[in-house]
């Protein structure tokens, strides 16, 4: 029939589209979740540490909804925006009347994978926790994960007993920022929760982030680059003025180390204060440096023709032999 391969590859192509719009759907709510559950965060008190979207450790297309560092430890948290009404019942989560334990098995999984992942943080210290927005009446636990909603999320977190320190919190909110990151590949950015100011929602949100001042004997983070050209310009400005201290109150002392490495770089002598001639009782004869310059092998190259030319003038005869001496006559 004409047209029958085309309609099937348009029809393909139809379906392929409906479940591509599915999946930004699910995306764009999931992404809605998270951002209720941020907003419902910033009531946290003063001492905890929020970090967002961070990535997760081991897998390459995943990420962590939230991580959040406080007294009770440090808390994975992942949002969840269902439109079925969510149960906890007999200790299994379900939702719609169907069993939702694979959403536990997933956030535990993620508790394992940053207690693996983040060196010198004590397991037992890791918990995991499950944000559903929009629901109510939610606040149980599926064993060890905290099952709660956006509403309720607040206060369960602060009911929870306290096992860190203010400076181990921020001990352990330095180690997962330094081990994690964010799931977008750039630099890690903890919101801090002190309640001081309102945002433009009309809710109460951070204040000057907690980690600027950082509990006494505890490491400060490295400088931004920012900061780092600072500390450089004021280096800069502090040697010069040491060096324009020296100019105008030991000009004599710049005078005699510019005289010295003048003198260093063209060679040549400081003649004496007295202006008197150098001795030259010492100074070698012309004769002598000559005798020291010539070249040795000339040298015996010379004695070595003086030689021959005495044997030559002994066996040239008679005018040699006349030149005897009564001594060696005799002795031959």
């Amino acid at each position: 029939m004409a047209g029958e391969s085309a309609d099937a590859v348009a029809t393909r192509k139809l379906q392929r589209a409906r479940r591509l719009e599915q999946s930004a759907s699910r995306y764009r709510r999931g992404a809605a979740g998270e951002r209720a559950t941020a907003l419902a965060l910033d009531g946290l008190p003063a001492g905890w540490v929020v970090l967002h979207d961070v990535r997760w450790p081991g897998r390459q297309r995943a990420n962590i909804d939230h991580v959040l560092v406080g007294p009770p430890g440090v808390v994975v948290l992942d949002s969840k925006n269902w439109s079925a009404r969510v149960r906890v019942e007999d200790g299994r989560l379900q939702a719609g009347g169907r069993d939702r334990s694979t959403s536990v098995w997933g956030v535990e999984a993620a508790v394992t994978a940053v207690a693996a992942a983040v060196p010198g943080l004590p397991p037992d210290d890791v918990h995991a926790a499950l944000c559903f927005t929009g629901q109510v009446d939610l606040d149980a636990f599926v064993g060890s994960v905290l099952v709660t909603s956006d509403a309720a999320l607040v206060p369960a977190l602060l009911a929870r007993p306290a096992r860190l320190t203010p400076r181990q919190v921020w001990d352990h909110a330095e180690l997962v920022r330094a081990a994690l990151g964010p799931a977008d590949g750039s630099r890690a950015t903890p919101h801090p929760s002190p309640r001081q100011s309102r945002s433009r929602h009309g809710s109460r949100t951070s204040a000057p982030p907690v980690l600027a001042a950082p509990p006494a004997g505890t490491a400060h983070p490295r400088r931004s680059r920012p900061a780092r050209r600072r500390v450089r310009a004021v280096r800069r400005l502090l040697v010069g003025a040491a060096v324009a201290t020296i100019l105008v109150t030991q000009p004599q002392a710049l005078q005699a180390a510019a005289d010295a490495v003048g003198s260093f770089v063209t060679g040549a002598a400081t003649p004496p204060s007295n202006d008197a001639e150098v001795p030259t009782a010492d100074r070698p004869t012309a004769q002598e440096r000559r005798e020291v310059q010539q070249p040795r092998r000339e040298r015996e190259r010379q004695e070595r023709r003086e030689r021959r030319e005495a044997r030559q003038a002994q066996q040239a005869g008679p005018a040699g032999q006349a030149g005897q001496t009564p001594q060696t006559a005799g002795g031959r």
